[in-house]
């Protein structure tokens, strides 16, 4: 028997198959960091359309708060005429000799009540413990 060619051959076929196996290693690595590329491909696709989402949902806020602020404003446009108006009757009112006419003192109030629990309209009002009588500029205590 011819050891040398025996061993030669064994050689060369574990050779051959050394290559081949380093061989479908780096074709699974290749295929596992291609799947895994695509993977992160189709990932990053979903983050960009929930980042587009995002924006337009911000961009779709931003107008809310836009019309809301327009509507806000003329509002207060029109409204504005009828406070001033509102003021300048009060002014005007107030210098009418009926506007001048200061409220009643708390002791004709009190007599007010005293006439209507006389008359039976109400009951009669708790008897106070003091000069229940206020000044018209009073300062409050």
């Amino acid at each position: 028997m011819n050891w040398g060619r025996i061993l030669g051959g064994a050689g060369v076929l574990a050779l051959a198959l050394a290559l081949a196996w380093l061989y479908g290693n780096a074709r699974y690595d290749a295929g596992k960091s291609a799947g895994t590329l695509a993977e992160a491909g189709k990932w990053q696709k979903r983050v960009d359309e929930q980042s587009a989402q995002i924006a337009d949902l911000r961009v779709a806020n931003e107008r809310k708060v836009a019309q809301a602020t327009t509507r806000y404003v003329e509002t207060r446009e029109q409204l504005q005429p009828i406070i001033v108006q509102s003021k300048e009757r009060v002014r005007e009112y107030a210098a009418t000799p009926s506007g001048a006419v200061q409220c009643l003192a708390s002791d004709r109030v009190h007599g007010i009540d005293a006439n209507a629990a006389a008359l039976g309209l109400q009951p009669a009002p708790a008897a106070d413990g003091g000069d229940a009588t206020l000044h018209p500029d009073a300062d409050p205590p």
